[in-house]
């Protein structure tokens, strides 16, 4: 390959992570401070929200990628 191509490519990668990882520190943040509000066991609140914001940073890094044309 092409080190323009390789560089391009690895660009591509790194932001996608980059946005997905700013999403999941913001919703598992937002979830857990929610479910410590409403008096869930602290690790509940945790494990349920560590839970939720990795679906989520699966998708957005998924949706992503294939918006970027990465596959």
């Amino acid at each position: 390959m092409r080190p323009k191509l390789i560089k391009k490519e690895l660009i591509k990668l790194a932001s996608s992570f980059g946005i997905g990882e700013i999403v999941y520190l913001g919703i598992r943040w937002s979830m857990m401070f929610y479910f410590l509000e409403v008096e869930i066991e602290p690790f509940a609140a945790s494990l349920v929200s560590e839970a939720i914001a990795t679906l989520f940073y699966l998708t957005v890094v998924s949706a992503v990628l294939k918006a970027t044309k990465v596959y």
